[in-house]
């Protein structure tokens, strides 16, 4: 009887280790992938933005030769059928949304264009200077925010004194351009509830407002903002405050809040609180860079040397405009 020998085969394959190599070399790959897509897509975008914002600006500057050397008001601007008709603008879009502020003497503009569907916001802006630069237009309604001259505008809450006094001072030193807002304590005591205030108008019941200010002192010491917001008659409509911020010796240090809309609001008393457990003579605190914009976003504010920075009527008397980055 013819007996057959069984064959015995072996297969092949990958091992789990194997496998698993291969699914993480596939992910790394794939992340790879991902990310440069994404660097692609933001250059992208933000190329998008800057080139409408250069053609924007550069219809706009084109706009003052035939029309008396003059730039359009905010509110020939605010009109759809201006920008289209008269300026040849594309309409606006959340990948394209206008800002726009002129000067009153309508010698001075600022526009910008907004992809507002990316996070941050991707913004370029152009004004009358002829050069397309990263940021978004903003107006800060403050009169007098860095104390490039006078402390016009502003005063102390001088009861949050105890057992000292002091002097104020705009000394040729700060957070940003040539001065801030400084007082100078004469005697040994301390502070509670102390610190400078001035008052905004012209205000919008419909919109939520950001309050920002840079503070520094000799002393380890706590500052909030506190934002009272008043109606056309000047009446409290009751207070918004801010977290107590922590701020470290002689370091600049901002200070924010966010103000809601607020039925009836036009004006706000802008006060910045500190508190110290003890001074002395020759101690100071500082304040600098005050800024509040319409909307909920808090934004940078321009160092002394940055351009594109108008005052809407006169300095230290009227708000400022021009393009910032998101703080």
């Amino acid at each position: 009887m013819q007996k057959w020998a069984a064959k015995h085969t072996t297969s092949s394959g990958f091992t789990i280790v194997e496998l698993l190599i291969v699914i993480v070399v596939i992910a790394i790959l794939a992340a790879i992938t991902i990310v440069a897509y994404t660097g692609i897509q933001d250059r992208a975008k933000a190329s998008a933005v800057s080139s409408a914002a250069s053609q924007a600006g550069k219809q706009t500057l084109a706009y003052a030769p035939t029309n008396n050397d003059l730039y359009p008001t905010e509110t020939q601007f605010q009109t759809s059928s201006f920008r289209t008709t008269t300026l040849k603008l594309p309409t606006d879009t959340p990948q394209a949304t206008y800002d726009y502020y002129a000067s009153d003497d309508q010698k001075a503009f600022c526009l910008s264009v907004t992809d507002t569907t990316t996070s941050p916001e991707t913004a370029y802006a152009m004004t009358q200077n002829g050069t397309t630069v990263p940021g978004r237009c903003v107006e800060n309604l403050v009169r007098n925010p860095s104390f490039e001259t006078t402390a016009a505008d502003w005063s102390y809450n001088t009861p949050g004194l105890s057992g000292t006094s002091g002097s104020s001072s705009t000394p040729s030193a700060g957070y940003t351009g040539n001065n801030s807002l400084r007082f100078t304590f004469n005697t040994s005591g301390s502070y509670n509830n102390f610190g400078p205030y001035t008052q905004v108008v012209n205000l919008s019941a419909t919109s939520e407002y950001d309050l920002s200010v840079w503070v520094r002192s000799t002393k380890a010491s706590t500052f909030r903002i506190v934002a009272e917001r008043r109606n056309s008659s000047n009446s409290s409509l009751g207070n918004v405050v801010s977290n107590a911020v922590s701020v470290a010796p002689n370091t600049w240090t901002m200070v924010q809040v966010s103000v809601p809309v607020t039925a009836n609001m036009a004006r706000l008393t802008f006060c910045v609180y500190g508190a110290s457990s003890s001074v002395v003579g020759g101690d100071y605190v500082e304040f600098d860079g005050a800024m509040v914009t319409a909307g909920p976003d808090t934004y940078s504010y321009p160092s002394g040397s940055d351009t594109g920075w108008t005052w809407t009527a006169g300095q230290g008397t009227s708000s400022l405009f021009g393009p910032a980055l998101p703080q």
